[in-house]
């Protein structure tokens, strides 16, 4: 018969495996150490105190130690079961941790969350949007990367970014385009120009004006560039600046005029220098999209896309 115990020497059966050690294991010895009986300690699992027992035997075996001691009063550690209970103690709480670190990343309330945006539109409606998300999910780490167009697809296509905030890309590629909103194309004049107070300009009005825009390769390029073709005025005066403030110092200064979606006209500095109008004949409209990758979004990137969908709810300045 082979013995699932120790003899009188301490010797073990070696006829009988020593098994692994499994969270089992583990579970069931803590709850013997904890409750002093296993009578006790398997009325708190509701299992049999026969698998309590031949877990602790398993343990034993398995270590070449005894681990606790029976008697009247119940079940006593012995020094390896209290070094025993130690180590069980921090794989249970290592356990427990990591279970809850991933329940609250399913549930959204960890994680991060990466969005690559126009620099245009960081002041409008997505600064407020980002601080609402934050007041819920505290603990998520946010990053915000302001980028041209043809970057902020890359990076989503890459997985860089979890979202990306842009005008509808000419060529998305693999990833998602979901429109967020649309907005017309205004003109921005100095506060002191003929046509302020104006309720719109007409295109071709402009052939007589120095036109500020924005470097080619940016998203407001193409609809300036657009409109003036749509008026004739391809040989229009052009005069280009890198940075919306900067754009917004030379209208001021009274240096030009520029056309602009709606949207970008708070990016320009001080409001007291300029005003704003509807540029008409053509229309011209920004679309902007929400960009993701053809995957699964992270839970809070998931949660954020719904909170971003409603702050730009029939929006669009103008």
């Amino acid at each position: 018969m082979t013995r699932t115990a120790p003899d009188a020497a301490g010797r073990w059966d070696d006829r009988l495996p020593a098994p692994d050690v499994t969270l089992t294991h583990l579970e069931y010895f803590h709850a013997v150490a904890r409750e002093g009986s296993f009578s006790a300690a398997a009325a708190a699992l509701h299992v049999a105190q026969s698998s309590l027992s031949r877990s602790m035997a398993a343990l034993e075996r398995r270590f070449g130690v005894e681990l606790a001691v029976r008697d009247a009063r119940g079940v006593t550690l012995t020094p390896a079961g209290e070094a025993f209970r130690r180590s069980a103690q921090s794989i249970l709480d290592a356990r427990a941790a990591g279970l809850e670190t991933f329940r609250r990343f399913t549930a959204g309330e960890a994680g991060s969350v990466h969005v690559a945006t126009l620099p245009s539109l960081v002041g409008y409606r997505l600064g407020p949007t980002i601080r609402r998300y934050r007041e819920r999910r505290p603990e998520v780490s946010f990053t915000i990367g302001d980028a041209p167009a043809g970057a902020i697809v890359a990076q989503v296509a890459s997985g860089e970014a979890d979202l990306g905030i842009a005008n509808r890309p000419a060529a998305p590629g693999p990833l998602r385009v979901e429109p967020l909103f649309d907005e017309p194309v205004h003109l921005v004049v100095p506060r002191e120009h003929r046509w302020a107070g104006r309720g719109g300009v007409a295109w071709a009005e402009l052939a007589a004006e120095t036109v500020i825009t924005t470097r080619a390769g940016t998203s407001v390029r193409p609809l300036v560039d657009a409109g003036l073709r749509a008026a004739g005025l391809d040989a229009a005066t052009v005069f280009e600046a890198g940075q919306l403030v900067t754009i917004g110092g030379l209208v001021t200064a009274g240096l030009g005029v520029a056309p602009l979606p709606a949207s970008t006209i708070a990016c320009l500095g001080p409001a007291d220098g300029f005003v704003s109008m509807p540029l008409r004949d053509p229309v011209l409209r920004r679309e902007i999209t929400l960009l993701r990758a053809d995957r699964p979004p992270t839970p809070a990137a998931a949660e954020f896309a719904a909170l971003l969908r409603e702050a730009y709810r029939d929006a669009g300045p103008g």
